[in-house]
């Protein structure tokens, strides 16, 4: 007999134990209590997200973890869920668990009025589910020649990388600077930091802390911007790697226009597959965030999704976002979120406020699975 249910704080270990085994008989030997430390090491109890599982006389055979994040979005805070570690045993494949599953995770998530829903999988697959391919970074590919052309009279001396240690609250408050961001408690900064066994470090400047970095350029947060192309090459000088890919999400502008005078090539790229949930809301936050790297043209539209009604407005280069009965176009769920935030959007313009879309949906990787 199979039994879906929610997962209870005694089946920790059998949890850990099972998605270790699924994930090493699949893929390369893994360890969850070292590569997500911020959800499965020994003392988080709650395991940093809620578990649902497929039980067979008692066994688990298939999981879905569900980890719900708040994120500031340019004044506005939404209720984010990464879906992860998508699991099962592969004697148990081909009956359906994961179906019934990913059903009760979006039941969950509605009830629970989270905003979206972000994972990494095949397009196809989740689409089933109201998920698609949403969101647009910037991924420049750096090599040690670009280096060595662009930036090879700077003085590297002024830099050196120590590992992140002690009181986190300074790069903590300096993260939140950011117009987007996760809220990160500050007993898990360098928890979520240290993902995927991502090395961390403080940077320092003439001895003094400028920010820090983690992973390899994957998150580097800076007191002063000014700084970042020093910082780059310095990390080419101490790792000495050959080249490095670095995903700018595009309201970084700064950084982005920096790397992209430097840089070898530049590609565009979907950030993750996405499920809307709430649309008035995220589609007012990530106005108001794409508000930032480019002032709004003024305008107005109405559109329909899934049957509801929506009136978007920018006044003044302020957008507002209301729901309304008429609408001038129809989408289904997955048009809406190719519409509003797809690559081909940004490629070939579907409506008069051509700057208004794609939108940048974002997510910082650390917080995720």
């Amino acid at each position: 007999m199979v039994e879906y249910t929610v997962a209870k704080k005694e089946q920790r270990q059998e949890i850990i134990d099972f998605i270790n085994y699924v994930f090493s008989y699949t893929h390369r030997p893994h360890d969850f209590k070292t590569l997500l430390p911020k959800g499965y090491r020994d003392e988080k109890e709650d395991l940093g997200a809620v578990h649902f599982l497929a039980e067979e006389d008692g066994k688990i055979k298939a999981l879905i973890a569900l980890r719900t994040e708040e994120v500031f979005v340019c004044g506005e805070y939404l209720k984010m869920g990464f879906i992860g570690n998508v699991s099962v045993h592969p004697y148990a494949r081909g009956k359906g668990y994961m179906k019934q599953l990913m059903q009760k995770v979006i039941t969950y998530a509605n009830n629970q009025k989270l905003d979206y829903l972000i994972l990494g999988g095949q397009r196809q697959r989740y689409g089933y589910f109201g998920f698609e391919n949403a969101g647009v970074d910037f991924v420049f590919t750096v090599s040690k020649s670009n280096i060595r052309h662009c930036l090879g009279d700077l003085d590297l001396s002024k830099i050196k990388f120590l590992p992140m240690a002690g009181d986190m609250a300074r790069w903590k408050q300096l993260y939140q600077k950011r117009s987007f961001h996760v809220i990160r408690k500050e007993a898990e900064f360098l928890e979520v930091l240290r993902s995927w066994d991502a090395e961390c470090n403080l940077i320092y400047k003439d001895g003094e802390p400028i920010g820090y970095i983690s992973g390899e350029m994957s998150e580097v947060v800076l007191e002063n911007e000014a700084d970042y192309g020093l910082v780059l090459a310095a990390y080419f000088e101490e790792k000495k790697p050959e080249e490095i890919k670095i995903r700018v999400s595009p309201f970084l502008k700064e950084r982005a226009t920096f790397l992209s005078a430097v840089c070898e090539r530049c590609s565009i790229e979907s950030l993750e597959m996405v499920r809307v949930l709430d649309w008035k809301r995220v589609l007012l936050a990530f106005l108001k965030l794409k508000g930032e790297t480019e002032p709004l043209s003024d305008g107005e539209m109405t559109i329909g999704i899934d049957g509801q009604g929506y009136k978007i407005t920018v006044k003044n280069a302020i957008p507002s976002v209301e729901l309304c009965e008429k609408s001038e176009g129809a989408l289904s769920h997955i048009e809406a979120e190719q519409f509003f935030f797809g690559i081909d959007t940004l490629l070939f313009p579907k409506c008069g406020q051509n700057n208004w879309f794609p939108l940048p949906l974002s997510c910082d990787g650390p917080d995720g699975f």
